[in-house]
């Protein structure tokens, strides 16, 4: 089931005139690790994007308060359906910020890439590998001659490059260590068409990514 949880809100009192802004931290609800390049929308009553930004590598993000009125926060990473937050009465001078515990849960196939929700300008997903050639998947060759198949699901973080950040590899499941191996290897050398954030290559955290090895048509 998917869920949000919001936890210590802090909302604090701002000059007069000073701007006041939106921000605060967002982790995973399972591993409690920050999640980075996450979209974070504003969005107001009517559903309209007021600002958006994605969250830095610490899970951080913030937003200019907007004018006087009751908004929510969306939270998207591509494949994955969006999660809101409650709503909320806010005002250009003040200062709120919280913590989001997100658990993202993917479509029923996270390689059929679930579209940016429609007012988000500018925004799409990393593209097909740019050097699939001296970076395939290789199906080990043991398994291969042995009839095995499988899969591996992993999340990791593209750059704005579109090159796997190596310290953000998780496997989320596997079938086969030496199928982990594999995935591994590849994602070491894949280059992806970046993804694109307000019309600029960025970012893009991958959920649940699953690696495919089958035999035969």
């Amino acid at each position: 089931m998917r869920k949000l949880l919001l936890s210590a809100l802090l909302c604090v009192a701002a000059p007069l005139h000073a701007q006041g802004y939106v921000g605060g931290f967002v982790s995973d609800s399972l591993t409690a690790a920050p999640l980075p390049c996450v979209q974070v929308a504003l969005l107001d009553t009517a559903g309209r994007v007021v600002s958006q930004q994605l969250t830095r590598s610490d899970g951080a993000f913030q937003l200019d308060a907007p004018p006087r009125g009751t908004y929510r926060l969306r939270f998207f990473v591509w494949s994955h359906e969006p999660l809101l937050g409650p709503a909320e009465e806010l005002e250009p001078t003040m200062e709120r910020g919280g913590k989001y515990v997100l658990d993202f849960q993917p479509g029923p196939d996270p390689k059929q890439w679930r579209r940016a929700p429609s007012d988000t300008a500018g925004a799409a997903p990393p593209g097909p590998p740019l050097n699939v050639k001296t970076a395939p998947l290789p199906y080990p060759r043991d398994l291969r001659e042995a009839g095995v198949q499988g899969e591996v699901t992993v999340n990791f973080l593209l750059d704005s490059t579109g090159r796997v950040v190596p310290s953000t590899v998780r496997i989320v499941k596997s079938t086969h260590h030496a199928f982990t191996a594999a995935v591994r290897k590849h994602l070491d050398a894949v280059q992806f068409a970046p993804a694109q954030f307000d019309r600029h290559p960025a970012c893009a955290l991958m959920l649940d990514w699953p690696f495919t090895f089958r035999l035969g048509p």
